[in-house]
């Protein structure tokens, strides 16, 4: 079992980013705080049960904010995603129109992520909001690295082939983005 001392160094460690991790699912910072200390709940008991092994700690952890993620959404038929990266949209909105116009990609990547499977989603938010590696993330997700890559991949072209067809301009997706792969 995780000791207390250890289950504060690992919440000091890792509860921002997980936090940022599960909002972006549920897009409210109430639902996000409690699904954040319910997942620390639940690794205590997986704790009691099995033996945690330390090298895949962050890997468990988001695992588990996942799957009460999900089940959140599940139970209030909801889907949210945050905003895009701030600093990245800052710089390069300069004048109101640009900002609106930015305003408008952010709403029309949501509306597209929304309807992507839950891994690619999922992939996107760790990438894009967490700035995870891809072989973190397949870690999480239980699935190969270069999975990760190629759904990445698939969901980055989805995205760029319908923004295109909404008359968004490609280059303007593709400096937010830039950094993903």
């Amino acid at each position: 079992m995780i000791d207390r001392e250890k289950l504060g160094s690992l919440y000091d460690r890792y509860s921002k980013e997980l936090l940022v991790y599960i909002y972006s699912f549920t897009g409210s910072t109430e639902s996000a705080e409690d699904i954040l200390h319910d997942s620390f709940v639940k690794l205590i008991r997986y704790s009691i049960k099995r033996d945690v092994d330390e090298g895949n700690i962050k890997a468990l952890l988001y695992k588990i904010s996942r799957n009460a993620s999900v089940d959140y959404l599940r139970r209030n038929k909801k889907i949210f995603f945050s905003e895009l990266n701030e600093e990245t949209n800052a710089d390069t909105a300069n004048t109101v129109q640009d900002k609106i116009e930015l305003g408008e990609l952010r709403q029309k990547i949501e509306s597209l992520l929304s309807g992507l499977d839950e891994i690619s989603r999922s992939i996107f938010v760790m990438k894009n909001e967490n700035l995870m590696t891809f072989g973190d993330i397949a870690n999480v997700l239980g699935i190969s690295e270069r999975t990760a890559k190629r759904k990445m991949s698939s969901t980055l072209s989805y995205l760029a082939n319908e923004l295109e067809k909404a008359g968004f301009f490609i280059i303007i997706f593709l400096l937010l983005f830039w950094h993903l792969c």
